[in-house]
């Protein structure tokens, strides 16, 4: 019995990770996971979380100053953080895009993986006004 609630927490968590467009947090998936399963604890969640991670089937994405988000494994992406709204978007970038960032790794090193977080400012902040420009 233990088994079987398990795992539909951790297919629950996948779940609402999977089809979220805005890289939710844990507290925001607790959330989520409690409509359907209302006695589930934020610990379980974390824990689940975990080891969704530790698995490859969930990317935790760490923001300086905020709780950590996390995002489905989709095809290989790299995430833009606003600075004004919090949000954090996809963004798809060629191998070719990233040429020029690979070509300044040191000397003798190798490059094995790579995960860009542009910090900046969405479209929709940037079209109410910069608030950096305000000023």
């Amino acid at each position: 019995m233990a088994t079987t609630r398990h795992t539909r927490q951790r297919q629950m968590v996948l779940d609402i990770v999977r089809a979220a467009q805005d890289h939710p947090d844990a507290t925001r998936i607790h959330d989520d996971v409690r409509r359907h399963l209302p006695h589930i604890s934020l610990g379980t969640v974390y824990r689940v979380l975990d080891r969704l991670v530790e698995q490859g089937d969930l990317i935790k994405l760490h923001v300086p100053g905020e709780a950590a988000r996390y995002d489905a494994p989709t095809p290989r992406h790299h995430h833009l953080i606003c600075a004004f709204c919090g949000g954090i978007q996809d963004l798809h970038l060629t191998p070719g895009d990233l040429e020029g960032v690979l070509r300044h790794l040191p000397r003798g090193a190798r490059f094995e993986n790579l995960t860009m977080l542009v910090h900046g400012v969405c479209a929709p902040c940037t079209s109410h006004g910069d608030p950096a420009q305000a000023s």
